[in-house]
């Protein structure tokens, strides 16, 4: 393995062991599982929902934004999705103190969709598609899709 252990760009290259164990790949004494694909054609069947939310402040000014996203897929091959957005700001100059504040829902989508390996096709109803990578992290559940690198939590509400 090699690894980059200065600012300089320094290479240090290391030695660790390696074998298979099933499917799966044992490095330096550490299991690592192999996430397996998608079947072409699969379904799911539920709600996911991606959120996230961040927040600062420094001596004169303080932000923040949050964002929620929900994708539900249907086993009919269907899907709906919806979201929205918030941010505010303030700022202080001179004892005098101004701030803003936005918000907006993401447009709806909905469509069919298809799963293929690790990726995930919409096409919504005007016909355009997106292609999205997914997987499924938890071995024998949905409860956590991974999609385009971002976590969505299956909502057990439903």
């Amino acid at each position: 393995m090699r690894s980059v252990t200065s600012p300089y760009g320094t290479i240090e290259v290391e030695t660790k062991t390696f074998s298979k164990k099933g499917d799966d790949l044992v490095i330096d004494d550490e299991d690592y599982r192999a996430v397996p694909p998608f079947e072409d054609g699969a379904t799911l069947d539920g709600e996911w929902v991606y959120t996230f939310a961040l927040s600062g402040m420094t001596a004169t000014s303080s932000g923040s934004v949050a964002t929620s996203r929900t994708l539900a897929l249907h086993s009919n091959g269907t899907f709906e999705r919806t979201g929205w957005s918030a941010a505010s700001m303030t700022n202080e100059i001179g004892g005098s103190q101004t701030g803003v504040s936005t918000s907006g829902n993401r447009p709806g989508a909905s469509g069919r969709y298809r799963l293929s390996g690790y990726r995930l096709d919409l096409t919504d109803t005007s016909g355009k598609t997106e292609s999205l990578s997914v997987f499924e992290p938890d071995k024998g559940s949905d409860g956590l899709l991974v999609i385009n690198g971002q976590n969505y939590l299956k909502d057990d509400g439903q």
